[in-house]
């Protein structure tokens, strides 16, 4: 609407030198502005740009003067905008600091000769902005001042804490490498005078802050170019009351607290808690439009899902109702999985057993107004189930990466999310985990398989190892044992040798000695030193060794259960737990299963319900006669098996407008369109999009209709 003082000027384009730019100007930096992100790269590029352009021009004959006609270099455009305490940069903030940094350093090449000192004069006047006694310089930001301040007075670098001033020191340090390369030092005062009078660039004046933040979303120029995260703090903060840049101090603090423990931790935190909040929102719709690649875009398209009634503020209140709220406490979440600490080892375990994106669930469960400690409880609870997922999927040969991790996350979130207390939360976690303990009887049938499951077998035999370490008194060394940092780290042991010949008296069939051999009653986990050390022994030769060494080895030693081991003695008495040592009259595949029973016994101990907080159902309700209760995950062969899908039915997905296309095979896998099957329809979506992570159940859809298969799985789920 036109207002009373008339309509607004339109945008102003004018041109200007390096010295125009600079004289008599300072420039703040708007509330939208990234912080300085220039790498060496930026830097070295501008440098070499600018010296190469120069090089064509000069000639050792020619007077300083003469710089004043040589071929101009153009670069690129600024915006900048006013306000009533001065004048902003809203974009080409990357391109001024270097510039003002590349001053800096002809300042102290020129005031170091008698014939550039009136340059080196004039130099520091256009770096201090034209105020010399407010020492102001030309960009404003107090961030920077400091730095600036250090760098024009040849003062050590200080440790300046935040990120994007550390880099504007190394900055100075390329400019430094890069400035002047190749050239004489003769050619120093026609490179100034070119620099300053032959150098431009075009200022865009966008008037008001509002017109400035369309043109910066509209015209990210040369350089880093704009994150998915700038664009997300623009959409977010662009509506915030009374000014938008009230909330731009606490969005840093939050991007520098977040990135300085991981790389995109900020982006992957954002992420996670739109996946919290918004779960029933598909995270691709199908248009190319995905929470993962573009989040500022998904927001804007389900708009009116997340904001029906909007008003003013709306998208800056989940700024500061959420995420600040949150940050502090998911900078600890990253912490714990980077470093183990007592208390929250789950989430380290997690994290070195390849679960790398453990946490969209935890932040479906927290909310702002939990204080620290049911924060810490409700992260302990769902990584203990994660943990817990992982160990029982393994020990019946089952996949438990990334992918079956979002499956599960994907199906646990909604419930979760309703959860408020921690009792609660325990409930929710212990209805989905009641399923999953009659699979500790995979101890008894799982075989280890060197180039297969060997990451596993060793958490696994690690974890009980430390258990029982841990039970009589000598120190928990599960960390130390996954940590692997005693060079080759810790070695599956086998107790029998690989030669049958050995043992051909006591098991004469080859292949069946073969099988029990690898039966996880028929292993222990050593330093890997010793492991080798060891291995081509028969085991009556190696029990005197394992009694110096971890008690699940030592144990078959008959030494252990003599008067002293008292702590032994009522570890197993407490638990009430069959440990028993090796006798060579027992038949070997005996006394694997004896073994194995103990170590199922352990395994059901360490992860009881009990122990991981978990709440089981009192009364599981008994599943129909002929069927077998609803699995807390649903496969596609179940989904066959029910009606719900047809063998061979079509299968498409769609990402970024390309369109990839599959088969639904009769036992549940998805043949990819270069003819390979995949057990999961994740695995199958990751696949065709290149390792690009995906949830496959959203991704394809059935023939050429627009139901997904998490949409045929939610139909069967109901039904039951």
């Amino acid at each position: 609407m036109v207002g009373s003082s008339g309509p607004k000027e339109i945008v102003c384009a004018r041109s200007a030198t390096v010295r125009v730019l600079f004289e008599g100007n300072a420039y703040g930096l708007g509330y939208f502005q990234r912080r300085y992100a220039w790498e060496k790269l930026q830097v070295e590029k501008l440098m070499l740009d600018l010296v190469r352009k120069f090089e064509r021009e000069w000639q050792q004959n020619h007077q300083v003067a003469d710089a004043l006609n040589y071929e101009p270099y153009f670069l690129g455009s600024v915006i900048t905008y006013r306000r009533a305490d001065g004048k902003y940069l809203a974009d080409g903030q990357q391109r001024v600091v270097t510039l003002l940094l590349l001053l800096i350093r002809l300042y102290h090449l020129t005031s170091s000769r008698e014939d550039t000192r009136d340059q080196s004069a004039h130099l520091r006047t256009l770096i201090l902005g034209g105020d010399p006694v407010r020492r102001q310089f030309t960009i404003t930001d107090i961030k920077y001042r400091s730095c600036f301040n250090d760098l024009l007075n040849g003062h050590e670098f200080s440790a300046y804490g935040a990120p994007d001033i550390v880099r504007v020191w190394r900055a100075y340090q390329d400019v430094t490498q890069f400035c002047l390369q190749n050239l004489p030092g003769e050619a120093l005062p026609n490179f100034v005078t070119w620099l300053l009078e032959r150098v431009s660039l075009v200022v865009l004046d966008a008037g008001d802050p509002d017109r400035a933040l369309e043109m910066f979303v509209a015209m990210n120029d040369r350089g880093v170019r704009l994150t998915p995260l700038d664009l997300l703090k623009h959409y977010l903060l662009s509506d915030a009351r009374p000014d938008p840049g009230v909330h731009d101090a606490g969005w840093q603090s939050m991007q520098a607290t977040l990135d300085a423990v991981a790389k995109d931790a900020t982006l992957d935190f954002v992420r996670g808690v739109l996946r919290a909040h918004y779960f029933h929102l598909h995270p691709d719709d199908g248009d190319g439009i995905t929470l993962d690649e573009a989040p500022h875009e998904w927001l804007v398209r389900h708009e009116d899902a997340i904001w029906p009634r909007y008003k003013k503020g709306d998208h800056a209140a989940l700024f500061t109702e959420e995420l600040q709220p949150l940050y502090p406490f998911y900078a600890d979440l990253l912490r714990w999985a980077a470093a183990p600490v007592d208390g929250h080892l789950g989430t380290w375990f997690n994290n070195s057993n390849g679960i790398i994106r453990q946490f969209d669930l935890t932040m479906a469960a927290i909310r702002p107004g939990d204080d620290e400690g049911v924060m810490h409880r409700k992260a302990t609870l769902v990584a203990n189930l994660l943990d817990l997922f992982v160990v029982t999927r393994g020990l019946v040969a089952e996949n438990y990466g990334q992918s079956e991790i979002d499956e599960l996350v994907s199906e646990l979130r909604p419930a979760v999310r309703e959860s408020r207390t921690v009792h609660d939360l325990a409930v929710v976690l212990g209805k989905a985990a009641a399923d999953w303990y009659p699979r500790f009887g995979g101890v008894l049938t799982l075989r280890y398989r060197e180039r297969g499951n060997r990451p596993f077998v060793v958490y696994f035999l690690a974890r009980l190892t430390a258990w029982l370490e841990s039970g009589t008194g000598r120190g928990d060394r599960a960390v130390h044992m996954l940590s692997h940092v005693d060079g080759r780290g810790h070695e599956v042991e086998h107790l029998f040798t690989s030669r049958h010949a050995d043992y051909r008296d006591v098991l004469a069939d080859g292949g069946a000695y073969s099988r029990e051999r690898s039966r996880l009653g028929a292993l222990v986990l050593l330093e890997g030193s010793d492991n080798a050390s060891l291995g081509a022994l028969r085991l009556v030769d190696k029990l005197g060794a394992y009694r110096s060494h971890y008690l699940l080895a030592g144990s078959l030693h008959p030494g252990s259960y003599g008067r002293g081991e008292v702590r032994f003695r009522r570890f197993r008495e407490d638990e009430k737990l069959d440990f028993g040592a090796y006798d060579e009259t027992v038949p070997i595949p005996e006394f694997v299963e004896s073994r194995g029973r103990l170590f199922k016994a352990m395994a059901e101990k360490i992860w009881s319900a009990d122990k991981l907080g978990l709440i089981l159902p009192a009364e599981p309700a008994a599943a129909p006669k002929g069927k077998q209760r609803k699995r807390s995950l649903v496969t596609l062969a179940e989904l066959i098996r029910e009606g719900m899908l047809a063998p061979s039915t079509g299968l498409v997905g769609t990402r970024n407008r390309k369109v990839f296309r599959a088969t639904l095979l009769g036992d549940g896998r998805i043949r990819t369109a270069n003819g390979e099957p995949f057990p999961s329809p994740t695995a199958a979506a990751e696949a065709v999009l290149d390792g690009k992570s995906a949830n496959g159940w959203t991704f394809w859809r059935i023939g050429e209709g627009k139901e997904t298969l998490a949409e045929v799985r939610t139909r069967y789920e109901r039904r039951h």
